[in-house]
């Protein structure tokens, strides 16, 4: 499990699982989370997977999946994301969660 904040580099096709901890500033407002993806895909796609209760059930975040560099800007409540590489061959994807 990777942390938020620490960067990633996902190279084979599967399941990468981001705890965010605690997203609330100190006046109790949730904040939103930025995710950086840069690198070279290997022809494969990433999907952004939210959870509410630190991973027994996962949901695809709106209009978040990529086969090329993205940034996502996501503000909603979960505990974990993750993100699912499928159909790639060799691929080196830098990933920031912040």
């Amino acid at each position: 499990m990777a942390n938020i904040g620490t960067p990633v580099t996902i190279t084979t096709n599967g399941t990468t699982i981001f705890s965010v901890g605690n997203r609330h500033n100190s006046d109790g407002m949730k904040r939103a989370l930025t995710i950086y993806l840069n690198g070279d895909f290997g022809g494969g796609t990433l999907v952004l997977m939210a959870s509410p209760d630190n991973g027994t059930t996962w949901v695809a975040v709106p209009n978040a999946t990529a086969n090329s560099n993205a940034l996502f800007n996501v503000d909603i409540s979960a505990t974990s994301f993750s993100l699912i590489m499928s159909g790639a061959t060799a691929p080196s994807v830098n990933v920031w969660f912040l």
